[in-house]
Formats: C-alpha cells, structure tokens, sequence
C-alpha cells in the first residue's frame, strides 16, 4: 500500500495544521487533487483561512474542514459530500447548489449564506446559527437541525420531508410551499412564519409556537399540534383532516374555510365564533363531544 504525504502552503496531509494558515484557490486545486471523488478521506483543513476565496466546483468531499473562516467564500457548485464544517464560519458564503450530502455543519455560523438549490439531504446542521440565510429550493430531507436558528431565512419550496427540527428557531422565516411532510419540529419556534401552501402533513409539531403565523393553504393532514400555541394564527382554507390540535390554544386563529374533518380539538382552546367558520366533519370537540 502507497502512502501519500503533501505539502502545500504549509498544509500537511495527515498531519496537524498551524492555526488559520491563508490558503489560495492553486494551493486547494494541488491539495485536493490527491484525494479521488470516491476517496473515504479528505483533505486536513480544519483551522484554515478560505476567506472570500473563489472556491467554486471544488471537491471537498470528507473534507475535515472543523473550525476553518470560510466567510464570504464562493463555494457554488462545490462537492462536500461527507464534509465536516462543524465550527466553521460561513457568514455571507454562496453554496448555492452544492451536494453537501450527510455533511456536518453543527454549530457552524452561517448568517445570511446562499445555500440555494443546495443538496443537503442527512446533513446534520445542529446548533447552526443561520439567520437570515437563503435556503429557497434545497433539498434537506432528513437533515438534522436541531436547535438551529432559522430566524428570518428562506426556506419557500425548500424539501424537508423527514426533518428533525425539534426545538429550531423560525421565527419571520418563509415556508412558503415547503415541503415538511413527516419532519419533527417539537417545541420549535415558528411565531409569524409564512407558510402558505405549505406541506406538514404527519409532521410532529407538539408544543410549538405559531403566534400570528401564516399557514393558509397548508396541508396539516394527520399533524400532531398538541398543546401548540397558535393564538392569532391564520388556518383559513388549509387541510387539517385527521390532525391532533389536543389542548392547542388557537384563540383568534382564522380558521375560514380550514377542513377540519376528523380532528380532535379535545381540551383546546379557541373561539367559537371563529370555529363556526371550519369545514367540521366528526370534529371532536374541546369537550369531547363530536360535530356532526
């Protein structure tokens, strides 16, 4: 068996990187080239310095990349299957449209990144900070967010059936047409989100907040809401059919035209007059008792 050693720009290949060295775009190309696409190693890159580096197309995948000041980086297009950025500081970096497939991306900074179009399918972005980040049309199914923070992002026609979300901040984020069909979002933060026509069908939603959120259209089929907190909601004309909204508080929620056949709404609380305005079919009651 051959075993490679490289040295480029100060970066050694199995060995330990002196703290931020600056790398530049021919030294990656050199680095990178000794490690094949189907390579189950990556390149050693933790600690580096890729500031505002045009780092496009690249092959990252295995990359160890933990700790690394990627701020501002081009990485479009790139390769970061396996990738581990855990730590790493992505604030205002474009990965729009990068296979980022089972990375890591825990408690990474990533304030305001471009990750468009991004394949982030089982990547694992716990404890991220990604406010305000563009995350339109990606691909995040059976990622892993727990505790993000999604405040103020765009995650509209994003696909993230199969998420885990518990506890994630989504607070003013755009959900519009997202697809959330069986994600776990318990105890997240979801206050003014726009959701409209948005999948959460057979998502697990237990104690989440949806103050004054939009979530017209929405397909809550079979969600589970107990004891959500959607005072001021706005449910008017979503699917709800077979949903759990058990000790919900849904005071003030719109609910004009919302299709609530088959829902338990046993021991929540909401306005009369509002409800009188569902589409109820064997809607169980907040006092256990049954519609028509």
């Amino acid at each position: 068996m051959h075993h490679f050693y490289l040295f480029v720009a100060g970066v050694g290949i199995g060995t330990n990187i002196p703290p931020m060295p600056d790398l530049s775009r021919s030294d990656l190309i050199k680095l990178l080239a000794v490690f094949p696409a189907n390579a189950k190693m990556g390149a050693r890159l933790s600690g580096v310095n890729l500031r505002e580096l045009d780092l496009r197309g690249l092959n990252f995948t295995h990359a160890d990349l933990v700790g690394s000041d990627l701020t501002g980086a081009n990485l479009t297009g790139a390769f970061l299957t396996g990738a581990d950025f855990s730590r790493a500081v992505l604030d205002g970096a474009d990965l729009s449209g990068v296979q980022a497939v089972e990375a890591c991306f825990d408690r990474a900074r990533m304030t305001g990144a471009r990750l468009l179009l991004a394949n982030l399918t089982s990547a694992s972005l716990a404890e991220a900070d990604l406010p305000g980040a563009l995350l339109r049309g990606a691909d995040a199914q059976r990622a892993r967010f727990k505790n993000a923070d999604l405040s103020a992002a765009d995650l509209s026609h994003a696909h993230l059936q199969g998420a885990r979300m518990q506890g994630v901040q989504l607070t003013d984020a755009d959900l519009t047409a997202a697809e959330l069909d069986g994600a776990e979002l318990n105890d997240a933060n979801l206050d003014r989100v726009r959701a409209d026509g948005a999948c959460f069908a057979g998502a697990h939603l237990l104690k989440a907040s949806f103050l004054d959120a939009n979530l017209r259209h929405a397909a809550l089929r079979e969600a589970n809401f107990s004891g959500a907190f959607l005072m001021g909601a706005d449910l008017s004309e979503a699917t709800c059919s077979r949903a759990l909204f058990r000790e919900a508080n849904l005071s003030g929620a719109k609910l004009r035209r919302a299709h609530l056949s088959q829902v338990s709404l046993r021991g929540a609380i909401y306005d009369e007059r509002l409800l009188r305005e569902a589409l109820l079919q064997e809607t169980i009651l907040a006092d256990g008792t049954r519609s028509a």
